[in-house]
């Protein structure tokens, strides 16, 4: 998957002249003209003139057109970073992509069909083609990582099958609101050919082969789709060379360092996941903690916090709320016996040098309920208890 820092020329020249850009552009090269003209004029008229200052400011004032223009012509260019350049040709890829994406429908439905409808043309013996529905309805198919899944699920010898047929996936993640359509433009795109039996059964030209292969990320994507990340936000943080973890550690730290305090517990746990993927087993168990240190300090009642602060809401009500998400969770404390070679007690100490808007847990409890988990032998129940104890106590410091 090409996304280094070197642009195609169909990039660049969506950067330069796309939309209103080519507007500016003309409007620049006439102001050029016009610029040569006041420079001329100037040049002649006050040859005479010895006050250098006033006509030197006359001559900027008359300039501020081509100045205008020189920075509306080129802005993108010269002023928009990587990322920006990036998020816009993607914005406008996208809008032509909706546009092809109709035609692209409409011309499947000519080949189902045939350019009269007369249902002639034979896709296998088991297909009732009266039953697609042939319609222009504005398909939001979700661009290459919806044609990488199509070809990704159909990378075996097959056969195009009645709609009902395919999986349901297609039509919910990817947006193929018709995949029999879809899969015939394919065909005729040529990223599906014959298997030469004559039995309408179709595989991975070399074409679909290589297409699968540059865009294998999206594939990846999809199965670790409960990591919450979708395929645009994904190719945005993409660099040229980077592994697919790398950029999925990349894209997740920046959402940490963006997300109030309530939201960076779950962000902490999609790090773990890919840390541990990635055999990073130090960094892992380090986020692994993180999450259960903010598991037991209530990081999630940040706002409900200052609301009981504020008399909004009575004590009873917040207690409850303590009771019920300050706690340590069986799926979580389970996978700390994975990391007894690697633990070192000094990350105890470390994390409580992280200080956050309500802190409930002390260290001495923290450290307990990690060893329980890292040396097998916790009690969900015993150490629940034992936070909610520590959850009345915190209540009646800050009442």
């Amino acid at each position: 998957m090409r996304q280094g820092n070197d642009f195609t020329r169909e990039e660049k020249n969506i950067i330069s002249y796309s939309g209103v850009m080519i507007v500016f552009k003309i409007l620049f090269w006439i102001s050029c003209g016009y610029e040569l003209f006041v420079f001329i004029f100037y040049r002649v008229g006050s040859s005479g003139s010895k006050d250098y200052i006033s006509d030197f400011i006359v001559f900027l004032i008359l300039s501020i057109p081509f100045f205008v223009f020189s920075f509306l012509a080129f802005r993108r260019e010269l002023f928009w970073n990587r990322d920006k350049k990036r998020r816009y040709i993607e914005k406008v890829l996208a809008k032509r992509s909706k546009t092809n994406q109709v035609n692209s429908y409409i011309s499947a439905n000519d080949l189902v069909y045939g350019s009269n409808n007369s249902y002639s043309y034979v896709i296998d013996n088991s297909v009732s083609l009266r039953s697609v529905t042939a319609n222009t309805e504005t398909l939001v198919i979700q661009g290459d990582y919806a044609k990488t899944l199509f070809l990704w699920k159909h990378r075996n010898p097959s056969q195009v099958k009645p709609a009902s047929a395919y999986a349901s996936f297609l039509k919910d993640e990817c947006g193929i609101k018709n995949p029999v359509a879809y899969h015939m433009n394919l065909i005729n795109e040529g990223f599906f050919v014959d298997d030469g039996t004559n039995n309408g059964i179709y595989v991975l030209s070399p074409k679909g082969e290589a297409y699968l292969e540059e865009h294998n990320d999206y594939i990846e994507l999809y199965k670790h789709k409960k990591w919450g990340i979708n395929w645009q936000e994904y190719k945005a943080y993409a660099s040229s060379g980077d592994d697919f973890l790398s950029v999925v550690q990349k894209l997740i730290k920046k959402k940490i360092s963006e997300s109030p305090i309530y939201e960076k517990r779950d962000y902490y746990l999609v790090l773990y996941d890919v840390l541990k993927e990635k055999g990073n087993m130090s960094d892992a168990l380090e986020t692994l903690i993180r999450v259960v240190y903010l598991d037991v300090n209530g990081s999630t009642l940040i706002n409900e916090y200052n609301e009981y602060r504020n008399g909004l809401i009575p004590r009873v009500q917040f207690e409850q709320l303590l009771v019920n998400n300050v706690r340590v969770y069986p799926d979580i404390m389970q996978r700390f016996k994975e990391y007894i070679a690697v633990y070192d007690s000094d990350i105890i100490e470390m994390m409580y040098k992280w200080k956050l808007p309500i802190q409930i847990c002390n260290m001495i409890l923290f450290k307990t309920i990690i060893e329980s988990g890292v040396y097998d032998n916790y009690n969900i129940d015993y150490i629940n208890g034992l936070l909610m104890t520590e959850s009345k106590s915190f209540l009646d410091r800050v009442y």
